[in-house]
């Protein structure tokens, strides 16, 4: 088989079902593969690595729009994440100004100018925070907010 043909194949089962095969094509030994399975594997292997590559750059590119500065505050990705995830286009000025705004509220967080301003520290071993910008949660793992909302 050529290697076009192997990479065309690869494109074809790109997904779940390309994602399974491959899975199991690693898990089973590689002396009984045929040469055309170990390129089809091979090609599935770069497929996923050339999907995480875009993946990646489209992050980069939001997160820079953002003002997210990635080098120095690699833990923001989630923002970038989100406004790549949202229903409406992360490039709309009102869209992106909110994902702006989060970015920002995380990167230079705003701190009281007085202690007098700040709420005195709890006294039983709990921690309370208020919410900055009203978040859903999109899975059970996830918290949802609203704006100013306290958190213990």
């Amino acid at each position: 088989a050529s290697s076009r043909a192997v990479t065309q194949v690869a494109k074809i089962l790109r997904g779940r079902v390309a994602r399974r095969r491959l899975e199991q094509m690693q898990a089973e030994s590689s002396a009984g593969r045929s040469r055309f399975e170990r390129e089809a594997l091979h090609a599935l292997q770069m497929e996923e690595v050339q999907d995480r590559l875009r993946k990646r750059g489209r992050e980069r590119k939001c997160a820079a729009a953002l003002g997210i500065d990635l080098e120095s505050d690699p833990d923001l990705v989630w923002v970038a994440r989100r406004a790549l995830q949202s229903k409406y286009k992360w490039t709309d000025a009102s869209i992106g100004r909110g994902f702006r705004a989060m970015a920002a509220a995380a990167v230079d967080p705003v701190w009281p100018d007085d202690l007098l301003e700040t709420e005195p520290l709890l006294t039983n071993g709990w921690y309370r925070a208020t919410s900055i910008a009203a978040f859903q949660a999109q899975d059970e793992t996830e918290l949802s907010l609203d704006a100013y909302e306290p958190v213990y």
